[in-house]
């Protein structure tokens, strides 16, 4: 279940999300939210926002992750590691493992104009 409209913000990456969870019989629920949750029962009260509406399913396993939003607007991470998942920073003199602005910086105009520029299009 999500809480907004689509399975993702942008109308492309929606599209393949959308076939790769049909393509596994998951049945989306948008505008939706988990309201209740009966243990005992396995069963789950979902809010759908839109309709106003409740419906309660069972469950044999249950994953419920609290509502999420992007932290600290302006500040970022850069997450940069190998196929193994080992830390691999570009820029070895800088912390990119705490919260930092110019790491927003270089997000938000740095890495766009690289790309339009040449620079990263071999790598998108």
């Amino acid at each position: 279940m999500l809480p907004t409209p689509a399975i993702f913000s942008q109308p492309n990456w929606a599209k393949v999300l959308t076939r790769i969870t049909a393509g596994y019989g998951i049945k989306v629920r948008y505008n939706s939210q988990l309201v209740e949750v009966d243990g005992e029962r396995r069963r789950a009260v979902i809010l759908d926002n839109a309709a106003g509406t409740r419906e309660t399913i069972d469950y044999e396993l249950l994953h419920a992750v609290p509502p999420q939003s992007a932290p600290a607007h302006n500040w970022m991470l850069l997450a940069e590691f190998d196929y193994e998942l080992k830390p691999k920073p570009s820029f070895r003199l800088i912390d990119t493992m705490k919260p930092r602005y110019d790491m927003w910086l270089l997000k938000r105009y740095g890495l766009p104009a690289m790309y339009w520029h040449g620079m990263l299009r071999g790598l998108a």
